[in-house]
């Protein structure tokens, strides 16, 4: 064939392709089937085998998943209908384009930054259903899809969902209704920013056409056209942005929705995005009773207008929406798609604040960001009292040092090339009660503590002032930079500790003057006045100190904010994550935000940030022709919290979650000599019995390396030692309760009925030092182990880590066990075991501890107590069955038939 002919036939074929695989309601077959037989119209003369060649080519790219988001998602693989290469500058997706034109302009996005943005939205796009599909009354329910998107907080929904319009638009989707937010505040905050990205008002390219029925003083524009005379104009899009209130959303559906006629809305697909969709839009009323509350209520009466629908759910904290009620045609149950976005590298998160339990491999203590509110200052206070005299004392200190990293801010503004945006919005929050009285008082306090500042700062001979100041940058700033920098560094993407050079404090001093004339106290609640409230104006940066309640424990952006002073708490996870308002992007000043907070508090927010870990693994696992419809998502419990509300989650039943296969172990100790006893005699108590056992089977104690091991060990040893063994309160994946539940529940299952005891020791050298914590009852060397600490909160001991590279092999022969990863181990455990025809034991490891222990590292100190500390890991073997560390609860799915799913996208 000429090579010119070629060439075309292969063009065609492609564009073909892209056109017939806008109707999804073929399956990929049929696709490729009605590709060759236009193939065959074109020149009926080619040859069959030809044809067969051109078309599987035409369609590779649709026949692997080939975008190349990180995003974790259930189903996983499916035949996509828009590729990456549809969304480029040099492609005519002119709505996209003007976004991504807008985000550089005004986000300050990189090329590589648009990019992972596009297939992050794309992994979405590709749920929905395709706007170009013609509608088919008798298969109506193909024509809707409900789906949940999971992100974090604070990191960058609002672009994601503004993505999936400008996707979703482009390939011809002409309604798009946005419910955002309780409050006016959030709601207009989205809408303007979504007018201004979306270029609804200023297009940047030309050929776009929006039609706005929403504006921030109306919430439905009461001239708004009949929706056929707007669509009616070739290419026009119907936008609008609505506060979740029943009576706003009855209002669109009875006075402009209801009167629009059905058969002609069946030609255009409408997308509802839903932000933060667990809150208000959840069916809070008895569903068993078939009730639905007000809000809920007018959402599905949305379905109800709308013949063919996309409704996407955006949120941090989804708990509510896959626990509350079951799949079904009037359920906001995301029964087609959950999508959980990545992480990005730069994301300042829950995780990289706070750390992980013990139980993570990877577990860690978190940034050298936060300052502890003195967890003893409530018996110091009387009740009346709002702050106690120490947390007024930390108040100042917040707020010097919030004037401090403004002023750093804007000097790294003008001293780094490309950093002007540095020169925004600078924000400090002060959350500290849910009482409108309270912030009131609160903000009283401010002032005062301000008006202070500034008056010692404005004094001719200023040097008490300076002096105050230098005080906390020292101690907030300069004595935490090396542990910062090594934080950033291992956490951050590579390049950022360029942009984050150590400032001169006495440069900084002199731009307060500066800071403090543009600085203005705030307060924002719902009983605040305009111009009380936050208003947040691009072409004038703000410098704010904000102080308020629910107002700032949602949705709402605090932008450049840089210093949170939290002491409110809550018992939901969904309240207490979305209160993080600190989480988010810090380009160029990730060396510099702080965080006051209760020490119990922060213990929560640590366990959420596990829990995070665990959903997003828990999707990643999911079979690849999976759906929501067939599959729940288990949600971890926490004895000390609750969930959500109960009524939030009305359709949860108990489950477990799977976490055999990890080590956790004790880095977390107190300080009292009474409690460092009883842990001692706890230890003395299962070794002793261990010893006796040996004694009484003829069992020699074998010694593997340095370490001792017991084989074998009774249960009840186990048992006992585990109800006398003081976890600390830090060690949430540690609690007594959750350990005794998984061990006895295992054993109930046949697992776990073997356990071994290994007591560690190092090898005998000149420096070692002789622990007799057992010489009573083991007459056999034992030696100490030497831990230093790293800097921590007062009456606290954090080492850590106690365990060394190949511990979990320390119950084995087996040569050189460091060389193998965390997760070899495990593999490494449960085939030596096997090969000895035994089931693989758990492991219980003791760790003594020297009291007066010196490190030689640089970032530990040495310890100072007056009793040993002994450490405690165990070592779950990998378990197939689902039996868990942890109780969790999912939501109670019916029966499902798979005859009523549609499988054809599926691979």
């Amino acid at each position: 064939m000429n090579k010119n002919y070629d060439e075309l036939y292969r063009k065609l074929a492609v564009a073909h392709a892209t056109l017939i695989k806008q109707n999804q309601l073929l399956s990929h077959d049929e696709c490729k089937t009605q590709l060759k037989e236009k193939m065959y119209e074109l020149d009926s003369s080619l040859d069959e085998s030809y044809i067969h060649e051109v078309v599987e080519e035409a369609f590779l790219p649709y026949t692997v998943q080939k975008i190349s988001s990180e995003a974790a998602v259930v189903p996983k693989n499916i035949y996509p209908w828009v590729l990456e290469e549809e969304f480029t500058e040099k492609k005519s997706a002119t709505y996209w384009n003007a976004y991504a034109l807008n985000l550089k302009k005004y986000m300050h996005l990189t090329d590589e930054q648009i990019t992972e943005l596009r297939d992050d939205c794309l992994v979405i796009t590709n749920r929905l259903v395709s706007p170009r599909s013609e509608y088919i009354k008798s298969k109506s329910d193909q024509f809707n899809k409900k789906g949940l998107v999971y992100g974090n907080v604070q990191s960058g929904k609002t672009a994601t969902f503004g993505g999936v319009i400008a996707q979703y638009v482009s390939k011809g989707c002409r309604i798009v209704i946005v419910l955002s937010g309780t409050l006016n505040n959030l709601r207009e905050q989205t809408l303007n920013r979504l007018r201004r990205d979306l270029g609804i008002d200023h297009p940047p390219i030309s050929n776009m056409h929006w039609h706005l029925i929403t504006d921030p003083d109306d919430l439905l524009r009461k001239n708004c056209q009949k929706i056929d005379s707007v669509l009616s104009n070739q290419d026009t899009v119907l936008f609008g942005v609505f506060k979740k209130n029943s009576q706003v959303l009855k209002h669109l559906n009875n006075r402009f929705l209801k009167l629009n006629n059905q058969s002609f809305l069946s030609n255009y697909q409408a997308l509802i995005i839903d932000d933060e969709c667990d809150q208000a839009s959840i069916n809070v009323a008895n569903i068993s009773a078939d009730e639905r509350s007000a809000i809920n209520k007018q959402i599905i009466q949305l379905f109800k207008y709308l013949p063919r629908y996309s409704y996407i759910g955006f949120t941090a904290t989804p708990y509510a929406n896959v626990l509350n009620e079951p799949p079904g045609e009037y359920s906001l149950y995301p029964s087609d798609f959950i999508v959980a976005l990545p992480e990005k590298q730069d994301y300042y998160g829950a995780s990289k604040i706070f750390g992980l339990g013990e139980e993570f491999e990877d577990y860690d203590t978190g940034l050298p960001t936060l300052d502890i509110i003195n967890p003893y200052n409530k018996n110091g206070k009387r009740k009346d009292e709002v702050f106690s005299s120490i947390e007024l004392q930390l108040l100042e200190n917040a707020i010097r040092y919030f004037l401090l990293a403004t002023a750093c801010k804007y000097e790294r503004a003008e001293s780094i090339p490309n950093s002007e945006s540095l020169l925004s919005h600078s924000t400090m929050m002060i959350h500290c009660s849910h009482k409108i009285i309270d912030q009131r008082e609160i903000l009283s306090k401010v002032k005062a503590i301000y008006k202070n500042i500034v008056d010692e700062y404005n004094q001719v001979d200023n040097e008490l002032s300076k002096g105050y100041f230098k005080a906390v940058w020292d101690k907030e700033y300069v004595a935490r930079a090396e542990n910062n920098r090594v934080a950033i560094k291992e956490q951050f993407p590579e390049d950022t500790l360029k942009r984050l050079p150590e400032p001169s404090f006495n440069r900084l001093f002199g731009l307060l003057a500066t800071i403090i004339e543009k600085t203005e106290l705030k307060i924002d609640n719902g009983e605040a006045s305009d111009h009380e409230r936050l208003v947040y104006d691009d072409e004038n940066p703000a410098v704010y100190i904000a102080t308020g309640g629910n107002t700032l424990s949602r949705g709402l952006t605090l932008e450049g904010l840089v210093v949170s002073f939290f002491s409110r708490s809550t018992k939901t996870y969904d309240s207490l994550m979305q209160m993080g308002r600190w989480f988010g992007y810090r380009r160029g000043y990730e060396d510099l935000p702080r965080l006051w907070m209760p020490y119990e508090v922060m213990i929560n927010f640590r366990f959420l940030a596990g829990l995070d870990i665990d959903l997003r693994e828990s999707i990643k696992r999911y079979e690849l022709d999976a759906s929501p419809r067939q599959v729940a998502l288990a949600i971890r419990t926490n004895p000390h919290m609750q969930i959500v509300r109960k009524m939030a989650m009305q359709n949860a039943v108990q489950a477990s979650v799977n976490l055999a296969g990890h080590r956790p172990q004790t880095i977390y100790f107190r300080k009292d000599t009474y409690w460092l006893h009883d842990n001692i005699e706890a230890a003395k108590n299962l070794v002793r019995s261990s010893v006796k056992k040996n004694i009484v089977t003829h069992k020699p104690i074998k010694q593997i390396r340095s370490n001792y091991l017991f084989e074998d060990i009774n249960f009840e040893d186990l048992t006992q030692f585990l109800e006398e063994y003081q976890f600390h309160m830090s060690s949430v994946g540690l609690s007594k309760d959750l350990l005794l539940g998984f061990i006895s529940k295992a054993k109930e299952n046949g697992y776990l009925d073997s356990w071994n005891l290994v007591l560690k020791s190092v090898s005998n050298t000149n420096k070692v030092i002789k622990c007799e914590l057992f010489k009573d009852f083991l007459d056999i060397p034992i030696n100490y182990l030497i831990r230093g600490q790293i800097d921590d909160i007062p009456g606290r001991v954090n080492l850590k880590a106690i365990t060394s590279p190949g511990d979990i092999l320390c119950d084995t022969e087996i040569h050189n066990p460091a060389r193998f990863s965390y997760k070899e181990q495990f593999e490494q455990r449960d085939y030596y075991f096997k090969e000895k025809g035994k089931k693989t034991p758990g492991l219980v490891i003791l760790y003594p501890i020297y009291s007066k222990s010196k490190s030689s590292s640089k970032d530990r100190l040495p310890l100072t107590l007056d009793k040993d500390i002994i450490g405690v890991a165990f070592v779950f073997p990998m378990i197939a069955q689902n039996t868990g560390l942890y109780d969790s609860v999912v939501v109670n799915l019916p029966d499902y038939n798979p005859v009523d799913e549609d499988y054809d996208d599926l691979n």
